[in-house]
């Protein structure tokens, strides 16, 4: 029974060990891109927040 543990406690060892010697790096935070919108106000007051995004053929509208 210990030789599982130890194998086990060998295994998750080697792979942390691989994962550091690839080069693998975790970081701490990522920011997204900065967004680019227009905004305008229409006759009636209603404020209009536009932001295009060309990298999928979707259409998305969101009215509140």
């Amino acid at each position: 029974m210990p030789s599982r543990i130890v194998r086990a406690v060998l295994s998750i060892a080697l792979a942390v060990a691989v994962v550091c010697a690839a080069g693998i790096a975790l970081k701490a935070a990522v920011r997204p891109p900065k967004l680019e919108y227009q905004m305008a106000t229409l006759p009636n007051g209603l404020t209009v927040v536009m932001e295009e995004d060309h990298s999928t053929p979707i259409v998305h509208a969101q009215l509140w």
